[in-house]
């Protein structure tokens, strides 16, 4: 298989040549996946792409079966921020129906909801949404979490920290009542293994998964205190019960 390197994605998938929706939760290494998930689709697969670099999607949206599903998913998320590249399950059944959604392999990754936050931190701070040239000038990590996010940057996009800052993984995977949708839960820490397990599912061949978008790894223990820890355990109670998370596990 060819490998095509595209940075910066943020995309859903779905893929009607192998059967298949990838639902991406941010944060939680979906660009390593793209990278490997969107050469493999198909002409009318659909592929929501935030820059529209990518040659393969360009030539896709002259199809205008692909561009009616893409415009659904993109309006879906337009009075939500914009940021629609980061779908929910639901934004992709209202988008493709509930009878085409049954009929495929719908997966998602979670990550640990303390490693999730600290990571999401660093990527704020990284692309110095705190202030127009110094990033030094970011709130400390305690200051993020318990602030009034509105404080934060009065002039700036302040909807990346509202829209996912304490936005649970499972409101992209659950129906209204709270219910999964999606058939495989893979974990960020089990990345490699739990992809192999996709790929065997579609009857596909695995491939080694990219590091993309990654910062220098920290032990993300190291930023709480109790009062943090306590925080984000609150704001991702569900998360960390279903999924099995506690605040000391290891990567």
């Amino acid at each position: 298989m060819l490998l095509i390197l595209v940075r910066e994605t943020k995309n859903v998938i779905v893929s009607h040549k192998y059967k298949f929706i990838f639902v991406h939760i941010p944060k939680n290494a979906g660009v390593s996946l793209e990278n490997v998930l969107v050469p493999m689709t198909g002409e009318l697969d659909y592929v929501t792409d935030s820059r529209r670099h990518s040659q393969l999607v360009s030539e896709r949206e002259k199809n205008s079966e692909y561009n009616v599903v893409n415009a659904q998913l993109r309006n879906s998320k337009e009075q939500d921020g914009g940021y629609w590249q980061h779908g929910t399950i639901l934004d992709i059944c209202s988008a493709v129906g509930k009878e085409e959604l049954n009929k495929y392999l719908k997966f998602a990754f979670v990550r640990n909801p303390w490693d999730r936050s600290v990571s999401y931190y660093r990527f704020l701070c990284q692309l110095d949404l705190y202030g127009p040239v110094d990033p030094s000038k970011a709130p400390s990590f305690r200051e993020w979490i318990l602030s009034d996010e509105t404080s934060l940057n009065p002039h700036g996009p302040v909807w990346w920290q509202l829209r996912f800052k304490k936005k649970s993984q499972l409101e992209w995977l659950c129906d209204e009542k709270g219910e999964l949708m999606v058939d495989f839960i893979g974990k960020y820490e089990n990345l490699q293994r739990d992809f192999e397990t996709v790929m065997q599912k579609l009857n596909l061949p695995c491939v080694k998964l990219p590091h993309m978008n990654s910062l220098k790894p920290e032990d993300y223990r190291s930023y709480y205190d109790s009062e943090t820890r306590e925080k984000v355990g609150e704001w991702f109670k569900r998360d960390v019960e279903l999924f099995n998370y506690s605040f000391w596990d290891r990567r």
